[in-house]
């Protein structure tokens, strides 16, 4: 910089020192007269501009660039301080440990808010850490050369190893918690809702639930982080009412239901990803197939095993179990028919108010759930009109794309 500096304050005194009419401009306004087409004043803007643009780069984009850095410095803070500082083991075991256990299971209360705190931590790591080192690599190793797509490889290959862990977790668990006397399909649907409420789950039930919270909701910021949609919008409040309903449904002891949903919901998550990364291999007979099996899929589970338990909520729910009425959160019994009518404070009540000894059932909590499950399913059917135009693209025989997205080899 000194260096650029002085040899251009000599050519301005070489050049203009005589001149009367010059000494009363700025250094810097002679300079850009006289030097602008320069080698010399082309290089000094180039470091100017340069230094100025590094040291104000947005802080969002920063934290994008060091998120890994950050989890990990923020796991071990964590980790540390629990193993150094025994005082602080009943403050910082809630961030990596499941709480209130009792005997072999487990209750529920404002604790575990800390755990999905620490699961969302956690995953932003681990999705750091995959899409960077593996399989960024792998797309690269697979022939794949624009960086974009490599990107996007790299997202829908992490998307297909999450959903088909969790899916397979979250459908051994519904099978293990399914009661041996269910014998058909409306039976299968009246067991979500019986035992209401129940007040104590299994620590693998527990686990599931707090991490699946902690995956949508960090994939809040995932939506923003990823190349942006057509349908940004759409999965924005697709991500919002299913964070409010497993939030919910695990406040109001509702865990049986909510893993019910959940599976209905995740297994189509593998095969799309699944689809996409096979276009993006040039794949394209092996993508049309994906896709078919996808849109089989889709329609099973999510409009007609998904409108089921909505239908039960209608049909069984109040009327064949889970009357409404007020219920003791010691025992889990009926305590009376009559229930007060709000809502917020009844759900939410482990974590509002832990020391209650009763929980109401109303028919606002009730139409509450109700519209939040149609609304999921009002947006999954808008998805479903963009299936319809893929279809209509395979049958003219232009291949399977995503018609939420722009064109990902643009």
């Amino acid at each position: 910089m000194d260096f650029h500096n002085d040899k251009l304050r000599q050519r301005r005194d070489s050049h203009f020192c005589d001149n009367s009419s010059f000494r009363d401009l700025s250094e810097y306004a002679i300079l850009e007269d006289d030097c602008k087409g320069s080698a010399l004043w082309q290089d000094w803007q180039r470091f100017y501009y340069e230094e100025q643009t590094a040291s104000s780069k947005p802080l969002a984009t920063e934290l994008l660039e060091h998120q890994l850095g950050l989890c990990i410095n923020t796991m071990l803070v964590v980790l540390i301080s629990y193993f150094l500082f025994p005082d602080l083991r009943d403050k910082t075991g809630g961030f990596f440990m499941l709480s209130y256990p009792s005997d072999d299971l487990y209750s529920i209360g404002p604790q575990d808010l800390k755990l999905v705190l620490g699961f969302m931590v956690f995953f932003t790591a681990i999705r750091a850490a995959s899409l960077d080192y593996m399989l960024s690599p792998l797309a690269a190793r697979l022939g794949i050369t624009k960086t974009k797509t490599q990107t996007r490889f790299a997202e829908q290959s992490y998307m297909i190893i999450y959903y088909t862990l969790y899916w397979s977790w979250g459908l051994r668990l519904f099978v293990h918690h399914t009661p041996t006397e269910v014998d058909g399909a409306e039976s299968l649907l009246v067991s979500l809702w019986a035992g209401f409420p129940q007040l104590r789950l299994s620590a693998s039930l527990k686990c599931y639930y707090i991490s699946q919270l902690a995956f949508w909701s960090q994939q809040i910021a995932v939506l923003h982080l990823e190349h942006r949609r057509k349908d940004h919008l759409q999965m924005l409040l697709h991500h919002i009412v299913t964070i409010v309903l497993l939030a919910g449904s695990y406040s109001y002891r509702q865990w049986r239901a909510g893993n019910a949903v959940l599976v209905c919901m995740d297994l189509v998550d593998i095969i799309l990803p699944l689809a996409k990364v096979l276009r993006y291999l040039s794949l394209q007979r092996c993508c049309d197939a994906a896709f078919a099996v996808f849109v089989g899929v889709w329609i099973i589970t999510r409009h007609i095993f998904f409108l089921a338990i909505c239908w039960s909520i209608h049909k069984h729910v109040q009327v064949t179990t889970m009357a409404y009425g007020t219920y003791s959160t010691s025992t889990g019994e009926l305590l009376s028919l009559e229930s007060n009518d709000d809502i917020l404070i009844n759900i939410f009540q482990p974590f509002v108010d832990p020391l209650a000894k009763s929980v109401a059932f109303n028919v606002n909590i009730r139409r509450l759930f109700l519209g939040l499950l149609l609304l999921l399913q009002g947006i999954t059917i808008a998805w479903f009109a963009m299936i319809v135009r893929v279809i209509v693209r395979m049958i003219r025989g232009e291949g399977a794309t995503d018609s939420r997205s722009d064109d990902e080899e643009d």
